[in-house]
């Protein structure tokens, strides 16, 4: 499944959409087959038994990054999602989430609504894309206004902290994404 993931980010990355849209779509079929969305991880085999499991991809945490992936392109390509499930962004899914990685996840919600709003092209859409809108200004209060200011970017060695960096920018530029659209 994690190769899959990765053969779908570079695809995604080489301007390859549908091609990384197949390779998440097979991610999450084969992750459906093992029950991972559904939380069973006894059928989870690791190629390197004697890793620190700290350092293991969770399942949760595969699941959420494959459904992420799977939206975003969807939205990108105009194409259904896969799955519409959103327990992922459930508080009490994951109570350890940082602010930022709630709103990464209320962006991959929002971004499933606005899939499921353009495909069905109903009377409602306007009110729809009102909640939605609303949804992304709560997303937006959570955080202290100075986050969204725009970040420094220092040098980009591939330190911790220019990884950080860019991951707010991306954060940033995706909000702001979901908003136009």
């Amino acid at each position: 499944i994690e190769t899959l993931v990765l053969q779908g980010f570079w695809h995604a990355n080489h301007g390859n959409l549908r091609k990384a849209w197949l390779s998440y779509r097979r991610a999450m079929s084969l992750a459906q087959l093992m029950g991972i969305d559904r939380g069973c991880t006894r059928s989870t085999k690791w190629v390197d038994p004697s890793s620190a499991p700290d350092h293991r991809t969770s399942a949760a945490a595969l699941w959420y990054r494959i459904n992420a992936c799977d939206r975003r392109l969807s939205l990108l390509l105009g194409l259904p999602v896969g799955n519409t499930d959103n327990n992922f962004a459930s508080p009490e899914a994951n109570p350890r989430d940082t602010q930022m990685e709630r709103l990464e996840k209320l962006h991959v919600v929002i971004a499933a609504r606005i899939v499921e709003r353009n495909a069905n092209k109903t009377a409602q859409a306007y009110a729809l894309t009102q909640a939605i809108d609303c949804d992304l200004d709560a997303g937006t209060r959570a955080l202290d206004p100075e986050w969204w200011e725009e970040p420094a970017i220092g040098s980009l060695d591939g330190s911790l902290l220019a990884i950080g960096q860019m991951q707010h920018l991306m954060l940033q530029i995706n909000h702001y994404e979901l908003l136009i659209l």
